[in-house]
């Protein structure tokens, strides 16, 4: 039997090996994107719900952990939450036409954002403006007192409530 061709075989599959080490993390590296995540979105503590004020649009932020490999990067965010009784109703405070923050007009009892002057009423409902739906309710729940949120965010810019 020849060595030649055996020599080449096993040449061959070294290098196929040695390609196949390095192409692992490079293609790791390239589709982390893919896997990044919010990390303890589970739920957010907002803290006590007799703390806030009962039927007006209060403003709480929390923070939020991206987590990308081995690398955790700390975001604010916030909500906005109206106490009714024993019970909160909790909405992004982004709006869904470009994600500006919105605000509570007072005067006018009403969320305006000032980008696009899309408004939305205190339950959230689209009112008027380039937003083509109303502000994203957020699962909430409350748990010994103390308001619970879960931290989603849907795609800016079109009708319906996709997770982004």
């Amino acid at each position: 039997m020849d060595r030649r061709p055996v020599l080449t075989m096993l040449a061959a599959m070294a290098c196929a090996a040695v390609a196949a080490m390095i192409s692992l993390p490079v293609l790791t590296y390239i589709l982390s994107p893919l896997r990044r995540r919010v990390e303890g979105a589970d739920w957010i503590d907002l803290g006590a719900v007799e703390a806030i004020p009962e039927g007006i649009p209060v403003l709480i932020p929390y923070e939020i952990v991206l987590a990308d490999g081995w690398e955790r990067r700390s975001r604010p965010a916030s909500a906005w939450v109206i106490r009714l009784g024993q019970r909160a109703e909790v909405l992004t405070s982004i709006c869904p036409h470009l994600g500006c923050a919105v605000r509570w007009r007072r005067e006018v009892s009403r969320y305006a954002c000032p980008c696009h002057a899309s408004a939305f009423a205190a339950d959230g409902r689209r009112l008027s403006g380039p937003a083509l739906r109303g502000l994203d309710p957020l699962p909430s729940r409350i748990e010994n007192g103390r308001l619970f949120v879960r931290h989603l965010m849907f795609r800016p810019g079109v009708g319906e409530r996709i997770p982004a």
